[in-house]
């Protein structure tokens, strides 16, 4: 039932990145409205490439860390589920904060490539019996 729910915010994350893409893009949510410096895009590109490539790194590695393998040897449920919580909500405040800074001021162009990655990257975060079960079939050893 974990693993439902899991899946279902999974979906509802792409459902409400992609609503407000569309809506972005028809103008009905104003779009292009944060006026930056050269100095303030860089920083912005900056603050986009970390959060999303960091997030990625971090969040497909997160039950390969030791820490994560040694809490899951002692008492798997729990911590399983507090992970995988942890890694949806990291990819899903990156995509959701990539999108909002692509749509606020269009002239972030690396964003586009970011989100694009963390798309790809959710693909491999798609929770799963199977990757539970080879998790806990791996913290048994």
């Amino acid at each position: 039932m974990f693993i439902k729910k899991l899946q279902a915010a999974y979906i509802a994350t792409i459902i409400v990145a992609a609503l407000y893409a569309i809506l972005s893009l028809n103008d009905i949510i104003p779009s292009n409205f944060w006026a930056l410096s050269p100095e303030g895009l860089y920083s912005m590109e900056l603050i986009v490439l970390i959060l999303g490539i960091g997030n990625t790194f971090f969040a497909l590695k997160l039950f390969a860390f030791g820490f994560s393998k040694k809490k899951l040897q002692r008492e798997f449920d729990k911590t399983y589920k507090k992970l995988a919580i942890i890694r949806q909500f990291m990819m899903s405040l990156a995509l959701l904060t990539c999108m909002f800074v692509y749509f606020s001021c269009i002239n972030v162009s690396s964003t586009q490539y970011i989100i694009l990655i963390l798309l790809i990257a959710m693909c491999f975060c798609w929770p799963s019996e199977k990757e539970r079960n080879e998790l806990e079939e791996n913290s048994k050893k």
